[in-house]
């Protein structure tokens, strides 16, 4: 039988990755402007994005993080909301032309939202893509709506490992999940964490997996131990998130702080 995921594919030209802390005290304002005007405005309507998804890390993913002492993404408490956009190839000079539009239209009409410090907003280009037997192919898999993200941050051992990195993340467990490999392309906003690091080598793995964050985190870690372990890569930074759905209160917005009462 003909492999229809092969034969009828959505191509990821590019990703944008966006983690964001609000001010301590403005996160439900936060939240409030992104998810009702921001994501949409400057985000989904612009050309070429074709999915998009929001993730919060709660007080109990936050305890999860590893390592701790990274150097990369500083203090672990921060980092609270990360939004993810697919873009499709060829158009991320016109996305990036509509959102600087957007929010300059935004700061005029006094809707852009300031409270806010962007830890980590950068455009990917994927590399390569898992599923598992259950799995989505990696551009429909926001939509399918998986409830927790991994989201770890490795450096190759040599540039040219990318193929024993896939070949090895890919695993052998058969829950539903998806995984999408991305190389840095460049910063869309000034942003505090990630410090000097060498492109060729950095990669960030994504996976979504239909589990609860603890299982799913220790699901996510397994498939990236490995990479040590077999001297493919070294993992930098990893983070379990809890998506975020539209009209549900996931969370609540005292208990987004892992260390401050």
């Amino acid at each position: 039988m003909e492999d229809l995921d092969t034969r009828f594919t959505v191509p990821i030209g590019s990703v944008v990755v966006a983690l964001i802390d609000p001010t301590p005290g403005f996160e439900a304002e936060f939240d409030a402007w992104y998810g009702r005007d921001h994501f949409y405005t400057a985000g989904l309507a612009a050309p070429g994005v074709f999915s998009a998804a929001r993730f919060v890390a709660t007080r109990a993913a936050k305890t999860l993080r590893r390592p701790t002492d990274s150097g990369v993404a500083g203090d672990p408490d921060r980092g609270s909301h990360l939004a993810l956009y697919y873009v499709l190839p060829g158009h991320d000079d016109d996305r990036v032309a509509f959102a600087t539009e957007q929010v300059a239209l935004a700061a005029a009409d006094d809707r852009l939202f300031r409270e806010r410090d962007h830890l980590h907003t950068w455009s990917y280009e994927p590399v390569g893509s898992v599923q598992s037997a259950r799995g989505v192919p990696a551009a429909l898999a926001l939509d399918r709506r998986y409830p927790t993200l991994t989201v770890v941050l490795v450096d190759l051992e040599a540039p040219s490992a990318d193929g024993e990195l896939l070949s090895r993340w890919a695993g052998a467990d058969d829950d539903p999940a998806s995984g999408l490999c991305l190389r840095p392309s460049y910063e869309v906003m000034p942003s505090a964490w990630i410090g000097p690091f060498d492109p060729a080598r950095r990669r960030l793995l994504l996976e979504l997996r239909d589990e609860p964050i603890d299982r799913a985190w220790s699901t996510g870690r397994w498939r990236a131990a490995p990479l040590e372990d077999a001297g493919v890569a070294r993992v930098v930074w990893g983070s379990p998130v809890e998506a975020k759905v539209v009209g549900v209160e996931t969370v609540a917005y005292t208990q987004i702080r892992a260390h401050r009462t």
